[in-house]
């Protein structure tokens, strides 16, 4: 079993995803960034592409 962020797409030709039936885990991240220091635009798209994921689920 894999998370799902690790499939490469639903079009692959080998691998499938299925969801697994009840109870249904979850988890909370959060992410630290130092207020004295940038981050490079390669961290700011995964932060984006986090947001846009899952930015308004609750």
């Amino acid at each position: 079993m894999l998370p799902r962020m690790t499939m490469p797409g639903p079009d692959h030709d080998i691998l499938c995803s299925r969801e697994l039936p009840e109870p249904r885990i979850q988890r909370t991240i959060g992410l630290v960034r130092s207020s004295t220091h940038s981050i490079s635009s390669t961290a700011q798209l995964f932060i984006d592409l986090l947001l846009e994921q899952w930015g308004n689920a609750r």
